[in-house]
């Protein structure tokens, strides 16, 4: 018998995958500290400390949690692609592999969302739903040039 056993080898590739989404509800399932008098769920930085933010060249104020958003679905996209193009019926074809990451990736973003409505401290907000759409559209663009660049 040869190891590992070859329904356990045909999981191997999606172990990342699941590993990051794990992590993703993890992380998403951990209350945030209280909210202040102000209802913010993170106290502002005093005047004498930088703000946990940066500022983009819009002069829009992103916090890092958002880029946080953004860099963890583009990370659960290409896993996610990974899983999908070891699988034979779709490791040739670019287009039904991303396609497929981008569905399970933004259905898991929404019940990411969904999740966090109990939990305290956090609830649904669009605009995380949407930071995490960048970094999954993202992902596959450079996954997309890449493949092409290479051909």
């Amino acid at each position: 018998m040869p190891f590992p056993p070859k329904k356990i080898h045909n999981l191997l590739p999606w172990l990342p995958a699941i590993l990051w989404m794990i992590t993703i509800f993890y992380f998403a399932s951990s209350p945030s500290p209280l909210p202040n008098a102000n209802g913010n769920a993170i106290p502002p930085a005093p005047a004498s400390e930088p703000a946990n933010s940066i500022q983009s060249p819009l002069q829009i104020d992103i916090p890092w949690d958002k880029l946080a958003h953004i860099s963890e679905y583009a990370g659960l996209c290409f896993w996610l692609y990974i899983g999908f193009i070891s699988h034979e019926k779709t490791s040739r074809q670019l287009g039904k592999t991303l396609s497929f990451a981008f569905i399970v990736s933004i259905l898991y973003a929404i019940s990411d969302e969904l999740h966090q409505i109990p939990v305290a401290g956090r609830g649904f907000e669009f605009f995380d739903l949407g930071m995490d759409a960048i970094g999954i559209v993202s992902m596959m663009g450079a996954i997309f040039i890449y493949k092409h660049l290479r051909e």
